[in-house]
């Protein structure tokens, strides 16, 4: 089911336009909104915010972290690599400061936490062509 989807493919780091290499965000259908400022998303994956502007619990879902697609996230939202946001979260967990966004196996494993979950948001790769139960949301750079 489509909710008045809206599709962006947020490109990721310089050059990776001519290999295709970019990511959509997906988001629970009650996820108010159809677009999100980059560093809110950014806020929204380090559990710096933790709920939606209507009082929601945001509920963050990662790509395993070898994933391509992972890395052309982190690069892109947050400007380090997956590897530089893994260790972030290693620090937070010895800090007692958080525990990262659980890691879903694949795409379509996203997908479907994202589409069960309230407050839910993640990614996935552009080679995806069905977003069954999710909107799409687009990303601005301010």
């Amino acid at each position: 089911m489509f909710f008045g989807l809206i599709l962006i493919a947020l490109l990721a780091p310089e050059g990776a336009k001519s290999r295709g290499a970019v990511f959509v965000v997906i988001a629970h259908p009650e996820v108010p909104g159809d677009s999100i400022d980059k560093d809110a998303l950014g806020r929204l994956f380090l559990k710096k915010t933790t709920k939606w502007p209507d009082g929601t619990r945001a509920r963050p879902v990662d790509q395993p972290r070898a994933a391509a697609v992972r890395e052309l996230f982190c690069r892109r939202v947050f400007g380090k690599s997956a590897q530089a946001v893994a260790s972030f979260w290693r620090q937070s967990i010895f800090s007692g400061g958080g525990i990262p966004p659980p890691t879903a196996k694949n795409d379509s494993a996203v997908i479907d936490f994202v589409s069960k979950t309230t407050g839910a948001v993640g990614y996935v790769s552009d080679s995806v062509k069905s977003f069954p139960g999710v909107k799409l949301i687009v990303i601005k750079d301010r």
